[in-house]
Parts: structure tokens; sequence; C-alpha cells
């Protein structure tokens, strides 16, 4: 996911950017409903309608396909994720946030270096 946004986000292309964007603001909305769950809301109903709209729509698309066989399957990737030396599995899908962060970080200081992909 750090790739692709990396990638998603060096193009001129608006839909690619917000996409981008989408993505980490979901994990780091998510991460933050962990610690405060008040303020995730908050910003959640400070979005634009047209934003909000899609994240109902992958929360439904998100519901529709919640059955036992995706679930399988979800536990299996995590199992094959662990198994590649990535001991947090799937959970590890949210150090995207922290990682995104880092290479705007970069970026806007003038220093983009290479992406490290974290192990």
């Amino acid at each position: 996911n750090l790739l692709a946004y990396a990638v998603a986000t060096t193009t001129d292309d608006a839909t690619f950017n917000y996409s981008a964007a989408l993505n980490i603001w979901i994990y780091a909305n998510a991460k933050l409903r962990h610690f405060d769950s008040t303020v995730a809301k908050r910003l959640a109903a400070s979005l634009n309608p047209l934003t909000k709209r899609h994240l109902d729509t992958l929360e439904m698309l998100s519901q529709k396909y919640d059955n036992f066989a995706a679930r399988a399957s979800s536990d299996l990737y995590d199992d094959y994720l662990k198994a590649n030396l990535q001991s947090q599995g799937i959970r590890s899908y949210g150090s995207v946030t922290w990682s995104a962060w880092q290479w705007e970080v970069q970026r806007l200081a003038g220093r983009r270096t290479r992406l490290k992909i974290p192990i």
C-alpha cells in the first residue's frame, strides 16, 4: 500500500491523487478511532459529500462480501504474510499511515529519498 501511495501521489492525475489520499485517510481515521472515537467521528463528518458517499459505498461493499469465504481468505493471507517475515500479518497494513507521513515530510522538505518498504 505504501508503494501504491507513493506512485499515486507522484502522478499529475487527480483521480490517482484522490485515491491515494482516501486510502491513507481510511487507515489514519481507523487508527484515530481506536484512540479517540469522538474526534474520528467529527473528522469523518467534516468530509465533503462526495467523499462520504465513496466511504459509504466501500462500507456497503465490505458488508456485502463479509462472509465465511472472505474471512477464510483473509486468514490465509494473514498466515502467508507472517510466513514471509511480515510478523504483524495483515495488521501491518496499518503502518502505511506512518510511512506515508514520513514520505510526505521528505517530499515537502525537498529530500525525496528512496522509498523504504517496512518489513
